[in-house]
C-alpha cells in the first residue's frame, strides 16, 4: 500500500502542507483581519485612514468642549438669575417685617385710641341705661 514518493507527488504533497500550516501561523500572530480594523502592515492607506480617524477625534474633542462651555455659561447665567431673585426676595421680605413693625406701632396707638373710644362708649351706654332707670322708675 504505500506508494512510492515520485517528484509530483512531493510537490503535490508540499503545497497541500503549506497551505495547512500556513492557517494556524496567520491566526496565532494576530493579522485576522476583522470588521472596522486597519491592517497594521503600513501602507499609503493605512497611514491615511488613520490620520483622517485622528482629525475625526480632534474634531470631535473640540465639538464637546464647545458643548460643555456652551453649558457651564447657562449654568452661570442660571446661578445669577437665582441670585437676584433670592436678593430680589429677602428685600421684600425685609419691606414686609418694617411695614409689619410700622403697623404694630401705629396699631398700638390705635388700640389705645380704640380702646379709650371703646371705654368712652361703654360709659355713654352705662349713662344712658341709667338714666333710663331713673326714668322707669319715676313712672
Amino acid at each position: 500500500m504505500l506508494r512510492s514518493i515520485t517528484p509530483a507527488n512531493r510537490t503535490l504533497f508540499k503545497c497541500a502542507l503549506r497551505s495547512v500550516l500556513a492557517i494556524p501561523r496567520a491566526e496565532a500572530s494576530g493579522n485576522t483581519p476583522e470588521d472596522g480594523s486597519v491592517r497594521a502592515g503600513g501602507g499609503s492607506f493605512a497611514a491615511r485612514e488613520q490620520a483622517m480617524e485622528a482629525q475625526w477625534a480632534r474634531k470631535e474633542d473640540a465639538r464637546q468642549v464647545e458643548a460643555y462651555k456652551l453649558h457651564l455659561k447657562k449654568v452661570r447665567e442660571h446661578k445669577e438669575a437665582l441670585k437676584r431673585t433670592v436678593e430680589s426676595l429677602e428685600r421684600d421680605e425685609q419691606e414686609t417685617e418694617d411695614l409689619i413693625k410700622q403697623s404694630n406701632t401705629d396699631g398700638q396707638d390705635g388700640d389705645k385710641r380704640s380702646s379709650n373710644q371703646w371705654n368712652k362708649n361703654e360709659q355713654e351706654k352705662g349713662r344712658q341705661y341709667q338714666s333710663s332707670d331713673k326714668n322707669k322708675r319715676k313712672h
